[in-house]
């Protein structure tokens, strides 16, 4: 088991002993703790790198900062049912729900640049995530530079936490794709939506969707009926599987992908409603078009 330092470096934080299945949620590994043996290993390991070691080993707990991206600890999204998704973030503008987003570090949230203009004031805004009752506060709002509108693509924005968040069980970053992580046609994702008003319900709501790429989905946004938008390259669009006449698109809210039980973040509600069905189809910025700048953050 792999553990990625503050400094950057890689560590070894244990070794597998034995498990009772393989990559099954909820199934416990038992581990060996590779620090609580390091004198040992030095001893035998010729030029092999260690870190600094405390005088003593501290206790695991189930809080610590060894925590997967995209992983779930939980049982996984059902469609109407609040979030399950330990990454989720709900942006508070001066205390009303205004945006989703998604949690990518401990101190790093993504959401959509239209969510900040005219209020760009980091002191004027707050973030929930997860299940957690408490929220942070903003120390920088990055948006992308050539964002001017949701329909011209680049409605990316980075959100600095002023305090980082400890990971752990009910607190997950979700992974970013790879550049070339492909969106396929027709594959299952899940975003969320926001209660309609007078709906009852007060969390927000997990939507099961279709993706669809920009060829597909700009023939549907052109058609009678259309609001005859232009789908761009970085975009990706869903159409919902079943529509939720309680739910609305919730801005900046997250587009999850799962590949081989772990979720990524697909992209990021632009505009449209996420809640609809397929002639009327979402559009969402499309996370691997942005990888380069994310990561020159």
């Amino acid at each position: 088991v792999l553990c990625l330092e503050p400094n950057g470096h890689w560590v070894q934080a244990g070794i597998i002993s034995f498990a009772s299945s393989c990559a099954q949620e909820d199934a416990p590994v038992l581990l060996t703790n590779t620090a609580a043996h390091s004198s040992w290993l030095q001893a035998r390991v010729q030029g092999a790198a260690f870190l600094a070691q405390s005088p003593e080993t501290p206790e695991m707990s189930d809080e610590d900062s060894c925590v997967a991206c995209g992983s779930l600890r939980t049982a996984g999204p059902q469609a109407g049912a609040p979030s399950p998704w330990p990454w989720d973030a709900r942006l508070m503008h001066q205390g009303q729900l205004a945006c989703g987003g998604a949690l990518v570090s401990e101190e790093a949230v993504l959401t959509a640049a239209h969510c900040f203009i005219g209020r760009q004031a980091p002191e004027e805004w707050s973030v929930g995530l997860g299940t957690r009752p408490e929220e942070w506060g903003l120390k920088q709002l990055i948006l992308h530079g050539a964002y001017t509108h949701p329909e011209g693509g680049y409605d990316v924005a980075l959100l600095l936490l002023a305090q980082p968040v400890t990971l752990g069980t009910s607190l997950r970053p979700l992974c970013l794709p790879y550049a070339d992580h492909h969106l396929p046609d027709g594959e299952r994702g899940w975003v969320l939506g926001q209660a309609r008003p007078g709906a009852g319900i007060s969390s927000p709501q997990t939507v099961p969707v279709t993706l669809l790429g920009p060829r597909a989905c700009s023939r549907l946004h052109r058609a009678p009926g259309g609001d005859g938008s232009t789908i761009l390259p970085g975009m990706v669009c869903t159409s919902a599987v079943g529509e939720l006449p309680s739910c609305e698109g919730l801005s900046g809210a997250p587009l999850v992908h799962e590949v081989r039980g772990t979720w990524f973040l697909a992209g990021l509600h632009s505009f449209g409603d996420a809640c609809q069905g397929p002639a009327r189809p979402a559009v969402f910025t499309a996370l691997p078009a942005y990888e380069d700048w994310v990561s020159s953050l």
